[in-house]
């Protein structure tokens, strides 16, 4: 009984051991393919935002007319 008690014992200690020391940097990440590896550097020099100036927060009230040739508002 004692020593059954104690493999159990032993067993679980080991186990919560090796599943704890098994985490993942905080500074890494994992690709499709499984490989891990250091988070890349970020390029902002390709992609930049564009922005735009609104003159005029003012609804279009113009009458025109669409392909149909009907005219309304908006």
């Amino acid at each position: 009984m004692k020593k059954t008690f104690l493999f159990i014992a032993l067993f679980t200690v080991s186990l919560a051991i090796a599943s704890c020391n098994n985490q993942e940097k905080k500074d890494s990440h994992i690709h499709e393919d499984g490989s891990t590896h250091d988070a890349h550097p970020a390029d902002t020099s390709s992609i930049q935002q564009e922005e735009f100036k609104v003159d005029s927060v003012k609804a279009d009230t113009a009458g025109h007319s669409h392909k149909s040739g009907e005219k309304h508002t908006h």
